[in-house]
């Protein structure tokens, strides 16, 4: 046998673990608000985003929710 060194095989080193971007959330559903029109005693429920132009017609608001 002679002195030199064994040539080792090269080391190979796990790769590092990359976290998954997460799945989305999916959006809530958008919310909508129950209006009523107190001449032709009508009800709707426009999206909460609307609400401004229904009011502006002559719709007002079921309920005044937790208001005191």
């Amino acid at each position: 046998m002679t002195d030199e060194p064994k040539q080792s095989e090269p080391v190979v080193l796990p790769e590092p673990e990359v976290e998954k971007p997460k799945a989305k959330a999916k959006p809530a559903k958008p919310r909508r608000v129950t209006l009523v029109h107190p001449k032709m005693r009508g009800e709707a429920r426009p999206l909460d985003k609307d609400i401004d132009a229904w009011l502006a017609k002559g719709w007002a608001r079921k309920s005044a929710g937790n208001a005191d």
